[in-house]
């Protein structure tokens, strides 16, 4: 009797905890406390129930709310990113991306400002057209003197050679013949040795030939000496 007695108390132990252990009764009271602990509770006690699909959909908005609630706590661009790594169709993830573009937008242009060169200015706009800023930027670029581009070094002048120096250079010369002045008729008197000759009329003859070629060079007269 004693035996049957304590079996049917673990029989009645086993339908009571069943009854507590019910699903939708851990399911209500994980939903109440909504927290990461309450919901693997109750995927690890019922994880082939019908409600464990959306207990595990439960624990994902879940997680996604803490994660987007640090990043809004944190406000800096590497929440953000890791915010969009973890959840990039969670339902912040516009948000995110948007808050993520603002944040580099106000860090290029603080940037700018710091550096305060016309240069960092025209960067921002050409990449921010439309910011708050823009107008600021424009109105900073137009008190800022364009950059001046660095003069190339100058090449050191090539001395031109001796040759090439002369205006003359290059120039093809031609040598022009000055005319020859002709020669003024002879004055005054010449010899003619008659031994150069064998006789006396071969000697006239020669004197001939020369008066009628050469007339104008030979002095006024010409004397024919007779060997000694």
């Amino acid at each position: 009797m004693r035996t049957l007695s304590r079996h049917a108390s673990l029989v009645l132990l086993a339908a009571v905890l069943a009854a507590c252990s019910n699903p939708e009764n851990d399911f209500r009271a994980a939903e109440q406390a909504n927290t990461e602990a309450a919901w693997r509770e109750f995927l690890d006690q019922h994880p082939d129930s019908a409600l464990a699909g959306q207990a595990r959909l439960r624990l994902d908005d879940l997680r996604e709310q803490q994660d987007w609630d640090k990043a809004q706590q944190a406000q800096s661009p590497e929440a953000l990113r890791a915010y969009l790594q973890a959840h990039p169709m969670g339902p912040n993830a516009d948000a995110a991306l948007e808050q993520l573009l603002d944040l580099e937008r106000r860090f290029i242009w603080q940037t700018a400002t710091r550096t305060a060169t016309r240069e960092a200015f025209e960067n921002f706009l050409l990449q921010y057209p439309d910011a708050p800023e823009a107008a600021e930027a424009r109105e900073r670029i137009a008190t800022l003197s364009p950059a001046v581009p660095a003069r190339p070094a100058q090449p050191r002048p090539v001395q031109p050679s001796s040759a090439a120096a002369s205006p003359e250079a290059g120039r093809s010369k031609t040598t022009v013949s000055q005319p020859v002045a002709a020669p003024k008729a002879g004055t005054g008197k010449a010899r003619m040795q008659f031994g150069a000759f064998s006789t006396h009329e071969r000697a006239l003859a020669q004197r001939k030939l020369l008066a009628s070629k050469f007339g104008q060079l030979l002095p006024g007269s010409v004397t024919i000496d007779a060997p000694l």
